[in-house]
């Protein structure tokens, strides 16, 4: 052990070594240049613990180390290079990130902040993210959001409290807006499956109260729609109608339709029924002009709204046949 006061500068130096190269002991030092056992080391104790501080000159450079594979912290400075890592049981000097926090165990903290201190993790209670990305699953229990939800995209506004957005077949989604088009569309079923194939867009299940089967509602992949009890209808009590007046005639007015037999283009079914710009001359109101999802203005009927036209038309047929037979 050497302990020793320089002179002219300020220097003092405590050391122990086996060599030239590193000391194996301790060795302290202030101020010292070209000195065994290194350079411009001071306060390294090797062979006690791996703890060291060194500096030279006014490059600053400081490593700590206790038992390097449990915990140790690093600093170094050389001009505009800089470098730092606090390491927790992360096998010594193989973490290398710059700036790093790691551990081989657990680290636990009341909070967790961002640099910008709006966000953090405090995951016993509330946490602030700006993004999540998630590699594996999300599970858990229950799941509260208080504001809207997107799926499947990551950007643009969210159209509902429930935003799923479909970019491939097999999904069903939720969306406020389709291939462009402005007017929201409330809820998408998606397949590029052919219409002719079996399975189904949407199946609704219930508990009946005799038989076995299930299926209250089925729309099939052709479009098709098939329920329980053969039921569907219109709000019609009396309670919230006003001006309820007598239909006028119909009967001559049905007698104008012209029923026609055809096939959509591409689809070799055999069908019967109106068509819409031929209809529209005699029943406007029955006639819908809209775009369709993708964007296409097409008109459409509405072909439930001809029962009660129907129903009228038979009854003025009625009366006319009972004429003829008072005759």
């Amino acid at each position: 052990m050497i302990v020793s006061g320089g002179s002219g500068r300020k220097s003092t130096r405590v050391y122990s070594f086996a060599g030239t190269s590193e000391p194996s002991g301790f060795y302290f030092g202030s101020n010292i240049a070209n000195n065994p056992p290194t350079t411009d080391w001071v306060n390294y104790i090797q062979s006690a613990g791996d703890l060291w501080t060194s500096g030279n000159n006014y490059s600053f450079q400081l490593t700590h180390a206790f038992h390097s594979d449990n915990f140790w912290v690093s600093r170094t400075t050389n001009g505009s290079q800089s470098t730092a890592r606090l390491v927790l049981d992360g096998g010594g000097s193989s973490q290398t990130k710059s700036g790093a926090l790691a551990s081989g165990t657990s680290m636990t903290a009341p909070i967790f902040y961002d640099t910008n201190t709006t966000y953090y993790g405090d995951f016993a209670s509330t946490s602030n993210i700006n993004a999540l990305t998630l590699v594996g699953t999300l599970s858990g229990q229950n799941g509260y959001f208080l504001q809207d939800v997107g799926i499947g995209f990551n950007s643009g506004n969210i159209g509902g409290k429930l935003n799923i957005q479909i970019n491939s077949a097999n999904g069903i989604g939720i969306k406020n807006n389709l291939n462009g088009v402005s007017n929201p569309t409330g809820l998408l079923s998606y397949t590029s499956a052919s219409m002719n194939a079996g399975g189904y867009h949407l199946v609704f299940q219930a508990a009946p109260t005799s038989g076995s089967d299930t299926n209250m509602l089925l729309c099939n992949l052709n479009g098709n729609l098939r329920n329980r009890n053969n039921s569907y209808g219109q709000y019609s009590d009396e309670t919230i109608k006003e001006n309820i007046t007598d239909a006028t005639p119909k009967l001559e007015d049905v007698k104008k339709l012209k029923v026609k037999n055809f096939n959509f283009i591409g689809d070799d079914l055999k069908q019967i029924g109106l068509i819409a710009q031929e209809t529209e001359k005699v029943f406007p109101g029955l006639v819908e002009d809209d775009l369709n999802p993708q964007g296409d203005r097409i008109k459409s009927l509405k072909y439930s709204v001809l029962v009660p036209i129907l129903v009228k038309a038979i009854q003025e047929l009625e009366v006319r046949v009972k004429e003829l037979e008072n005759k």
